[in-house]
């Protein structure tokens, strides 16, 4: 990781004209399994960007809008959650372990509870708890 983080900001310099560092701190980094951390990883990086994105855009609120919120981050070219469902299909992930969770080949209806229940239910803050790394 410090390599590549030492060659991308070689880049950045080189490319912008600038000095200095890019990345702040020692890189952190926390093991991904077959639990509970890979779901909350999955919902974190697939929904709650997009989600983030449809508040900041379209000015909807996804706790109250989840069902659009949802839908938003599905159809947004740029999030893997239609891929996560299988609508698409990219050759380099490997989606059995949520496949086999989330049953998702079933239109995906138990990953939009799961992620209905953690965005809604639980609140961010005490879904995402010590799972974080700082």
């Amino acid at each position: 990781m410090k390599k590549l983080g030492d060659g991308y900001t070689a880049y950045m310099n080189i490319k912008y004209k600038e000095s200095g560092k890019i990345f702040q701190g020692s890189y952190k980094s926390k093991t991904v399994n077959d639990g509970s951390y890979l779901e909350y990883l999955d919902f974190y990086i697939h929904v709650l960007n997009p989600f983030e994105l449809y508040q900041n855009t379209i000015k909807g609120s996804a706790p109250l809008d989840f069902d659009k919120a949802y839908d938003f981050a599905l159809a947004y070219p740029l999030s893997g959650l239609s891929e996560s469902l299988g609508a698409k299909r990219f050759s380099i992930i490997d989606r059995s372990n949520l496949e086999n969770k989330f049953k998702l080949i079933n239109n995906g209806q138990e990953y939009k509870k799961f992620a209905y229940d953690a965005f809604c239910e639980r609140g961010i803050s005490k879904f995402l708890g010590d799972l974080t790394l700082e």
